[in-house]
């Protein structure tokens, strides 16, 4: 069962079925950042100018690739802030 599926199954439990809606509502958001999300085009202009081109949709922080840092990359498959799975394709 990927992510999307069991996020899916729970959001489907916490109606049909009774659960204690605490726990459901902690494993959602970390259910939800195991769903690679595309990248957003960075439009902080501080950040662009120091060299990002893209942030992170749920953090709105910086991820990839970086023109004046050579140890940041677009192949990292995770924000590092804040663990969302980034979709680069």
């Amino acid at each position: 069962m990927n992510p999307k599926e069991l996020l899916e199954h729970i959001l489907f439990a916490k109606i049909s079925i009774f659960t204690p809606m605490i726990e459901v509502d902690e494993i959602v958001p970390i259910i939800k950042k195991q769903i690679p999300e595309k990248p957003i085009k960075c439009r902080y202009e501080p950040l662009t100018r120091m060299g990002w081109e893209y942030e992170c949709p749920s953090c709105e922080k910086a991820v990839g690739f970086n023109k004046f840092a050579f140890d940041y990359t677009d192949e990292d498959p995770y924000c590092p802030s804040c663990g969302q799975a980034i979709d680069w394709e």
